[in-house]
């Protein structure tokens, strides 16, 4: 695994521009502002120094399209491919945010490693 994400908030995904999401049918940064290297530790999730998000934060976890953002957002759409994920992942924090986020996408597939990255959260929560 790369460990690049790209990633959002819903407040900043509520002001993109439609000529922004029109663009972002060809490069997922056009929505997603964040990126930068992931690490996952026993405690949270470190963003590529964007932000670190404490595991105890987080109020709900999943991977799934909504209105916000959806992987028909762009070009490649809802493609699947064994144990890999076109959908983003949302990160519901207990203050009512909402983190997008996408891990290790790939411009020619458009698919992603978030359906790895969400077991390995997961089970870091439950340990």
């Amino acid at each position: 695994m790369k460990n690049k994400f790209y990633a959002a908030t819903n407040k900043e995904l509520e002001n993109v521009s439609i000529f922004k999401r029109m663009k972002a049918r060809f490069h997922i940064t056009f929505l997603l502002p964040h990126k930068g290297e992931i690490r996952i530790d026993d405690n949270g999730i470190e963003l590529g120094g964007w932000r670190y998000i404490k595991l105890s934060e987080i109020n709900e976890i999943q991977i799934k399209n909504d209105n916000a953002l959806s992987s028909v957002n762009f070009a490649t759409q809802r493609r699947l491919f064994m144990n890999q994920s076109a959908k983003p992942i949302q990160i519901k924090l207990t203050n009512g945010e909402i983190i997008y986020l996408y891990v290790d996408w790939s411009i020619g597939t458009g698919l992603s490693a978030n359906k790895k990255v969400l077991a390995d959260i997961e089970e870091r929560m439950t340990a």
